[in-house]
Order: C-alpha cells, then sequence, then structure tokens
C-alpha cells in the first residue's frame, strides 16, 4: 500500500470515528442527567408511629451540597420513614439521627427520603 493511500484511510476513518464517539458520549451523558440526588445526616424527633411508618419531625436545618446548589430542608419539617429505616420501636419524642437522599422537586420543599436513623446518643 503506497504511503499517500494509507494516510488518506487513516484520515478518512478518524473523521467517520471521532465524531460519532462524540454523539454517542453526549447522548449517554443527557441519558443519564436528573436531579442531583444529595446525601445528609439530619436530628429527628418521633412525631407519631402507625404500622405503615413512622412521622418524624426534624430538629435542624439540613443543608445539602454547594452553596449556589445546595438544597435546604428546613427545622420543623415533618418527614415520613418507613418502619424497617428505624431501630426497633422508638417511642414518641425519641431523639433519633438519620441518613437522608435530597431530592429537589419544582416545589419549595425538596423530596427527603430517610435511608436509616440510629438512635441519637449512638456514634
Amino acid at each position: 500500500m503506497r504511503p499517500n493511500v494509507r494516510i488518506l484511510l487513516v484520515v478518512t476513518c478518524a473523521a467517520v470515528v471521532l465524531p460519532t464517539a462524540g454523539a454517542v458520549l453526549l447522548h449517554s451523558a443527557r441519558a443519564t442527567g436528573g436531579p442531583p440526588v444529595r446525601h445528609g445526616e439530619v436530628a429527628v424527633l418521633v412525631a407519631s408511629a402507625a404500622d405503615t411508618g413512622f412521622r418524624l419531625r426534624t430538629t435542624e436545618t439540613l443543608r445539602v451540597g454547594a452553596p449556589r446548589t445546595q438544597q435546604v430542608v428546613p427545622a420543623g419539617t415533618v418527614i415520613t420513614a418507613p418502619p424497617a429505616a428505624l431501630p426497633g420501636n422508638p417511642p414518641v419524642d425519641a431523639r433519633l439521627g438519620c441518613e437522608v437522599t435530597v431530592t429537589p422537586t419544582s416545589g419549595e420543599l425538596p423530596t427527603v427520603e430517610v435511608r436509616r436513623c440510629r438512635p441519637a446518643n449512638a456514634s
């Protein structure tokens, strides 16, 4: 194969492969986008208990994320937790520390999902 033909073949392949790879990467980046999900810890009080779960009231303001894009869950916000997320069957007014997932919504307050809780005095 002559050198000119080899160079032409390499340039032609690069002109086809590189834009295709860029398009695939751009498409995959857009497909995985979505609201940023952040994780945090917040102190809560057990407000009430039921068979379907617990209502918890935050006792501190939770701020997660960078200052410009942070999600804020104010103190006094009532969140619900499934029974599996709490240790045993805590009484009303028990203090807990909970790991939560915070997802922004179109409303004022973000969605807060309780992942798991532990007694407040446990580290």
